[in-house]
């Protein structure tokens, strides 16, 4: 059994009033129960990581592959970026998020939806894997979220886990 605790901390580096940079650094510390000698021990296992992504480098790759599929543009990506990263929110934050990856107004994201927010972060990302995600939390086994199960994405760290590349 593995027991997950975890800070984030949010840094936004702006220039005129408009982001240029927004960067998260996680420290998780993992219990884990461990057999050694027959004896069941709790080990604790640290690591820090850093995500970050700049408006330059994310126009960039969004020239790149703003052919194959829909891209947000850098403003609307932020948006969505924090609740998704903090695994913490604040109810309008999710709304709004969810409202903005919300495309077609069906009260749902789909695979199609979600590529579009997470194409710039990895563009050689499958739909398989997108779908895997979707399937963590939805429900009916359905390939879209609605709302409440897109909300439970994102306190169960699964948007985390799929922004910082851990597929």
């Amino acid at each position: 059994m593995t027991d997950l605790h975890y800070t984030v901390t949010e840094t936004i580096y702006r220039r005129y009033g408009q982001v240029t940079e927004i960067v998260y650094e996680y420290d998780e510390v993992r219990e884990e129960q461990v057999l050694e000698n027959m004896q069941t021990k709790t080990e604790k296992r640290t690591r820090t990581y850093q995500a970050s992504i700049t408006r330059t480098e994310y126009e960039r790759i969004a020239n790149k592959v703003q052919y194959q599929r829909y891209v947000l543009p850098f403003d609307t990506f932020v948006t969505i970026l924090r609740p998704f990263m903090m695994g913490t929110y604040a109810a309008e934050e999710v709304r709004e998020a969810f409202r903005l990856l919300d495309k077609n107004s069906s009260n749902t994201i789909d695979v199609e939806e979600l590529a579009g927010f997470l194409s710039v972060l990895h563009p050689i990302m499958s739909k398989e894997t997108l779908l895997g995600y979707i399937n963590k939390v939805a429900r009916d086994g359905h390939n879209y979220i609605n709302f409440d199960e897109f909300s439970q994405m994102i306190l169960r760290g699964v948007g985390r886990d799929i922004v910082c590349g851990h597929f």
